[in-house]
């Protein structure tokens, strides 16, 4: 694999890790947890635009 490749292949999984933290979000009643997995979401957006 190049270089660009496995950058490629890591913003994909950040993305998907994104898209996990968002509906754990969505499907916690506890308060604490819906900010922790907010808050690795907005992790994985800043990782991956990056």
């Amino acid at each position: 694999m190049t270089v660009q490749s496995d950058l490629k292949t890591a913003i994909a999984a950040c993305e998907s890790a994104k898209g996990n933290y968002d509906t754990f979000a969505q499907s916690t009643e506890d308060e604490a947890a819906k900010t922790m997995f907010q808050q690795m979401s907005q992790d994985m957006t800043t990782i991956s635009s990056n």
